[in-house]
């Protein structure tokens, strides 16, 4: 069974400027539209808005398994733009 987050339409809703959760990608698949991911084949959706301008850090240090983000900007998932992808480079994405 997918995650609950697997498709775009069903993000998770994260708020604030601190936000700690867990998920998994077990399970989840790509859809129709999604933008690429340099290779990635399951996908898992967050969704959250920057209460303020500013930098911030997202970190998957403490993960079980190989991570890769990506962040994008846009409302459906065939019409996203990709604002910062990373793989490898560290624990962290600002």
């Amino acid at each position: 069974m997918p995650p609950v987050n697997d498709s775009f339409v069903d993000s998770i809703q994260l708020s604030g400027s601190s936000v700690s959760t867990t998920s998994t990608n077990v399970d989840a698949t790509a859809e129709t539209g999604e933008p690429f991911q340099s290779g990635q084949l399951n996908s898992v959706w967050w969704s959250w808005t920057a209460p303020s301008s500013g930098v911030f850090t997202i970190d998957t240090n403490g993960s079980n398994y190989d991570t890769f983000l990506s962040l994008f900007t846009g409302n459906a998932i065939d019409s996203l733009t990709t604002i910062a992808q990373d793989d490898d480079s560290g624990d962290s994405l600002q």
